[in-house]
């Protein structure tokens, strides 16, 4: 994120926030994060933003699978929108202060640029 650039740790943290698609639904592609998890259009290296290794479970079993994935900026950007609406509504501190809020702050910045 330009202009305040945060940690990587910080960044996963905000990416971990965002929604995504059942893992059922997705390509082997898309959880290995060679196409956009979200529309499924292949990435360029150095257009992907990484969305963080996440564990779900896959076809109703127990056990988690371990998948990787990666979208494009503009599917990040849709995403951040998202999670700042589902956000607001569930944050105390949104209701009583929206600029004090750091994820929210986060999540904005994400909405607005699409990367990381």
């Amino acid at each position: 994120m330009s202009g305040s650039r945060v940690d990587g740790s910080s960044n996963l943290k905000v990416l971990a926030l965002l929604p995504l698609p059942d893992l059922n639904t997705r390509t082997d592609d898309q959880t290995r994060g060679a196409t956009c998890v979200y529309d499924g259009v292949p990435l360029a290296p150095t257009a992907a933003v990484n969305l963080g290794e996440r564990m779900s479970p896959l076809n109703g079993s127990t056990s988690l699978m371990r998948w990787f994935p990666r979208a494009c900026p503009g599917c990040v950007q849709k995403a951040a929108t998202a999670a700042v609406r589902e956000h607001a509504g569930n944050c105390e501190q949104c209701v009583d202060d929206a600029s004090r809020c750091d994820t929210r702050i986060r999540l904005e910045q994400l909405a607005r640029e699409g990367r990381r």
